[in-house]
């Protein structure tokens, strides 16, 4: 109640809606979850996690942007940009691997040119206009037209699609020639030897009223989030609105017959009344239409709305009745006692779309995920300056304020203040901060002899630190419960999980060697322990070497399965410069993706493509936040 409006989104019924939009497909059809225009006000990024736990692959927005704030909330998974994109965006789509969609020649080709340079490759899809009068190649040029695009050696094509304009409506004649020219143009690619992995057609509409366009992948919008694209639906499926949008009373007044309400006096009171005052209006996206119009919801009972909504403010009117008090909550779309307004009822109102109000619900409304009445998320979840608060006391960071500007007024003072930060938020007890400088980390897969379900991964670390412990572990496990262990204990320098699947046994973990200051380290000890596989290793006194800076050097070889086609590489301590190499050149699978997760002052490393490798790199003066790291998977 300390926001003036807020939208409550309720997670259970959003998950409830694609399962009952999932009953309607084949087990083999994919579902993509369009997240477009902030997931139609429901919150993108939240959303896109929703679904990606409720078997969904795919992510639809609608242009690089949209796709770029997915990556920056660690969203992995295809996102596909369901519009075409301008020539300025196609570094951000290449930088953030996300998939286009495509309806120009010149586009392909100018993305193509700049994947050549950087030795790079992207999927996209192509759309088609069946019918729907908009964007697409235009159905009897697109043959000839995907053909020069599939030329093109650094992109491939994925998908091909296209658009309903009025899949709401059954059993439409221009809808079903819409689906016979698509299957046709299909066909004849096929044919011409362009085979396209991905078709898709359906929207919420299709989905219901078209089977034969779902192919292998549809397209879910406004059905998910509990609106019906149009009334004949609500017959042929069930869904309920997953947006409760709320305010509350701010200030109660009595008004006398004859006076005006709002601007340009468009309500005249016709008896004395108590009018309610509501801090919301047209600029948190509640609709000027309407003024005097609409209705809300309080405590169970329904009231109209009087006068001009105004850019901050909404009056309704209460009549004689003295039971809504200041502080009561109002529900502008959405269910009190038995009383329901939804976005279809307030669209009517309004003469627009339900797409529309839902889409309108403005940023200054927080989100407020709700699974089975119970708060699980906040959208905003703290404000910049509470972040700061929590984690720095006040006198430590004007300490480091006053440092910074003791320094020389130009690039050093930003640098010096967010080294400072750093090292306060990382540091324990005031004592210098650890962190792994210059970190190298390189795999290297080839084909395993005696476990044919198994690559080989060779695996070299190195970089720099201040060394505490003369003796320390290399250590690898099988389970989460005993990694966390593992990393309870410092005198651990490195440790593995290994699949849990496997059999624990010191062949699946060989380590080859431990290099100080490349002086290479005796094992002192191998054994199992009940924690897993531990190496015991011991500086030598003579090299004296304790607590200062070395570079660690190390090299192991473990197993990685042939199905799980995906590796992680974590950053679990506060890193300045990275490096990453990984080495495919002696196993047969297609080029494979980065998907990286860094926190920090760079959120996004470089990433090259060369043959049968991938380099990734940051500059050797960027910090990187533990819990960053990447995602490496093939198909």
């Amino acid at each position: 109640m300390k926001y003036r409006s807020w939208a409550e989104i309720d997670i259970k019924r959003l998950t409830e809606n694609i399962h009952s939009i999932q009953k309607f497909l084949n087990s083999k059809t994919k579902y993509l979850q369009v997240v477009k225009a902030d997931a139609y006000g429901h919150g993108a990024i939240e959303v896109s996690r929703i679904a990606l736990n409720n078997n969904i692959s795919y992510l639809g927005v609608a242009n690089a942007d949209e796709g770029i704030q997915l990556r920056l909330g660690e969203i992995s998974s295809p996102i596909i940009i369901l519009s075409p994109s301008t020539f300025d965006e196609i570094d951000d789509i290449i930088k953030y691997q996300l998939t286009p969609a495509v309806s120009s020649v010149k586009f392909a080709g100018k993305m193509n040119r700049k994947l050549e340079k950087l030795n790079n490759t992207l999927n996209i899809h192509i759309e088609i206009d069946t019918g729907m009068g908009r964007t697409g190649f235009e159905i009897d040029n697109a043959e000839k037209e995907i053909f020069k695009i599939a030329k093109f050696k650094n992109i491939s094509i994925e998908g091909i699609f296209s658009h309903f304009p009025n899949s709401e409506i059954s059993n439409d004649d221009f809808s079903g020639n819409q689906i016979k020219k698509f299957i046709k143009l299909i066909k004849n690619l096929k044919k011409n030897g362009v085979k396209i992995p991905l078709i898709h057609m359906a929207n919420s509409g299709g989905i219901i009223n078209y089977p034969s366009s779902h192919f292998n992948m549809v397209r879910a919008g406004i059905l998910s989030y509990g609106e019906y694209p149009g009334p004949e639906l609500k017959n042929k499926i069930k869904v309920k609105p997953v947006m409760t949008f709320k305010t509350q009373v701010i200030l109660i007044k009595r008004f006398k017959k004859n006076q005006t309400v709002s601007y340009n006096r468009t309500f005249k009171v016709k008896k004395n009344t108590n009018i309610a005052i509501l801090p919301i209006g047209y600029g948190d996206g509640y609709d000027f239409l309407l003024s005097n119009n609409g209705e809300v919801l309080i405590n169970g009972k329904r009231f109209p709305i009087v006068g001009r909504v105004t850019m901050d403010l909404t009056m309704v009117d209460l009549g004689e009745d003295n039971s809504v008090k200041v502080g009561d909550k109002v529900t502008l779309i959405g269910q009190s006692g038995k009383q329901k307004i939804t976005a279809e009822d307030i669209a009517k109102k309004a003469g627009t779309l339900n797409y529309y109000v839902l889409c309108s619900v403005g940023k200054r409304a927080p989100r407020i995920y709700i699974n089975q009445k119970k708060i699980q998320k906040f959208r905003p979840i703290l404000k910049r300056k509470d972040i700061t608060n929590n984690l720095i006391t006040k006198d430590k960071l004007d300490e480091i304020i006053k440092h910074s500007l003791q320094l020389r007024l130009n690039e050093e003072v930003g640098n010096s203040l967010f080294h400072g930060l750093f090292q306060s938020i990382f540091s324990v007890n005031d004592e210098p901060m650890s962190f792994r400088n210059k970190f190298y980390y390189k795999i290297a897969f080839s084909d395993n002899k005696k476990l044919k379900n198994f690559y080989n991964a060779r695996i070299i670390i190195k970089y720099e630190k201040v060394f505490t412990n003369s003796k320390f572990k290399i250590a690898c496990t099988n389970t989460e419960r005993k990694l966390e262990q593992l990393f309870r204990d410092p005198t651990v320098e490195y440790r593995w999980l290994l699949e849990k699947k496997r059999i624990f046994d010191f062949e699946d973990f060989k380590l080859k060697q431990v290099k100080i200051n490349n002086h290479k380290l005796k094992l002192v000890e191998k054994i199992k322990t009940k924690r897993g596989l531990e190496f015991n290793m011991e500086i030598p006194e003579k090299m004296n070497l304790l607590n200062q800076p070395v570079e660690f050097y190390l090299e192991f070889d473990t197993i990685h399965p042939k199905d799980k086609k995906e590796f992680p590489v974590y950053i679990i301590h506060p890193t300045k410069g990275l490096e990453i190499l990984f080495d495919y050149s002696k196993i047969k699978i297609k080029t494979p993706k980065i998907f990286p997760f860094f926190a920090g002052k760079i959120r996004y490393p470089v990433i090259k493509y060369k043959k049968d490798k991938i380099h990734i790199s940051t500059n050797e003066k960027d910090w990187i936040f533990p819990n960053s790291g990447l995602l490496i998977y093939w198909t």
